[in-house]
């Protein structure tokens, strides 16, 4: 059957970040690990962004495995996502936000640049990582650009 049994989330807990697992049919909750804001599922395991917005690889039972050498500044509303081997990350300042992809297996980035003045864009990759998603908006309107590489 298709049916859901367990969900995992983040959720702050006294000021801290925890990865939670939901049981769905007994409607209780666990912590499965510590310090981690927000995370993908890969083929083995997670990428997850810590507090301080760094990547890492993890193992299936939150382990590290290794660093990515990204950061995510989520203060400043930048935002990342995965897929298929591919990390997308997002650098913000007042004026500009850029665009960066990693390849996790030959550690190639990508850049891009735009001209996009608004302050919190969110970034999402297809699930075969060769689209990548970039949705900003500001109070009168939403752009969304699909970019292909």
């Amino acid at each position: 059957s298709n049916k859901v049994e367990k969900i995992l989330h983040t959720e702050l807990v006294l000021g801290r970040w925890v990865v939670k697992e939901h049981d769905v049919e007994t409607n209780t909750s666990i912590e499965v690990a510590k310090g981690y804001r927000s995370f993908r599922q890969t083929q083995q395991g997670f990428v997850a962004a810590n507090e301080k917005g760094e990547l890492f690889l993890l193992d299936a039972q939150f382990q590290q495995l290794e660093p990515l050498d990204v950061t995510v500044a989520f203060d400043l509303g930048q935002s990342w996502d995965y897929a298929n081997n591919t990390v997308v990350w997002t650098k913000t300042d007042t004026q500009h936000t850029e665009l960066f992809k990693k390849n996790l297996i030959t550690g190639e980035i990508t850049e891009f640049k735009n001209a996009y003045t608004q302050m919190s864009p969110q970034v999402s990759l297809s699930s075969d990582g060769q689209s990548v998603l970039f949705l900003s908006s500001n109070i009168n309107h939403s752009d969304i650009v699909s970019l292909s590489h």
